[in-house]
């Protein structure tokens, strides 16, 4: 069975028009995306060679697949890129090592949108290292996550005078153009408004006011109610979002201006509440003359891993 977490990414990726609802909160903040190709500044000759299987053998170490059972005994599998403890790998200790750990934690979600077809790892029966092994294997075969971890780890292997010999190498890719205009209703769909409802506590009623929740990062909600979503959107605007806590702060400002508007405040069904809302905050976030500096930089980080440029993104 897939795990949560997968199962949101999905949804996401394949544009599911399903009916809007909650989406799951993200339980850790990726870090914001870094360029994938950071240009070098002048410094000490290359002192040590790295080979691609010093590299593979490194990251084949921090990818793995982690189990978890739920109370009603079932089994949901995560796969995780780049965490050394869920994946019970050793201390970094050589340059390889450090070099993957500082690609895959540049990367911020992208691992997760280039997810590789994991039905191999998660097949019933297997033993846990099998399911990590395969994961690797699934991973490091695939194009787009070697795209996207060569180059950083290029990178980070020349801060400590290294390189890599025999890497795969990439020509950059051809980049598709759009406005920030295009790319708005994407990043308005990451922050989206759950629907609001009562909270009780027992023992005692609801509380007069029904609670409502904003859900920045999964996109369920906003993506659910478009009916043919452009995924090489959706995608560049979860990247440019999820786990920018900036760009959070001002959906909650947009959200809390929202909850106190007295067309709000009249309104008198939580159906009613829900529409408000969800036609509101996302529009007024993104129209925000904050908005654009707050998720540029981090579209300008992976416009190679995206294939995506926004050209008045400045």
């Amino acid at each position: 069975m897939e795990s949560p977490r997968l199962r949101v990414l999905v949804a996401i990726l394949a544009g599911a028009a399903a009916a809007p609802h909650a989406d799951a909160a993200a339980t850790s903040a990726p870090p914001a995306p870094t360029a994938s190709a950071p240009a070098a500044a002048p410094g000490p000759a290359v002192t040590r060679d790295v080979t691609w299987g010093e590299i593979h053998e490194a990251a084949a170490r921090v990818i793995c697949v982690v189990t978890s059972t739920s109370k009603f005994g079932e089994e949901f599998h995560d796969a995780v890129a780049g965490d050394r403890a869920r994946c019970g790998a050793p201390p970094a200790e050589t340059v390889a090592d450090r070099a993957v750990d500082a690609a895959l934690a540049g990367a911020g979600a992208l691992p997760g949108l280039l997810e590789p077809d994991l039905s191999a790892a998660i097949a019933p029966g297997l033993a846990p290292a099998e399911r990590s092994r395969r994961a690797a294997e699934a991973y490091l075969a695939s194009t787009p996550f070697r795209r996207m971890l060569v180059p950083r780890v290029q990178a980070a292997l020349a801060l400590e005078n290294a390189r890599c010999t025999d890497c795969p190498a990439f020509e950059p890719r051809a980049r598709r153009t759009v406005t920030f205009k295009q790319l708005a209703p994407y990043g308005a769909a990451g922050g989206s408004p759950d629907d609001p409802r009562p909270r009780r506590a027992p023992p005692g009623p609801p509380p007069a006011a029904p609670h409502a929740g904003l859900y920045v990062c999964a996109t369920r909600n906003g993506l659910g109610g478009m009916k043919s979503p452009d995924l090489e959107l959706a995608r560049a605007a979860y990247l440019a979002t999820c786990g920018n806590e900036p760009f959070r702060a001002l959906a909650t400002r947009h959200f809390e201006a929202a909850l106190a508007a007295p067309e709000y405040q009249a309104l008198e069904s939580d159906a009613a509440r829900t529409v408000y809302l969800r036609r509101h905050v996302p529009a007024a976030t993104v129209a925000d003359p904050d908005a654009r500096a707050l998720v540029c930089p981090r579209l300008a980080a992976a416009a190679d891993d995206v294939a995506l440029a926004v050209k008045d993104c400045r």
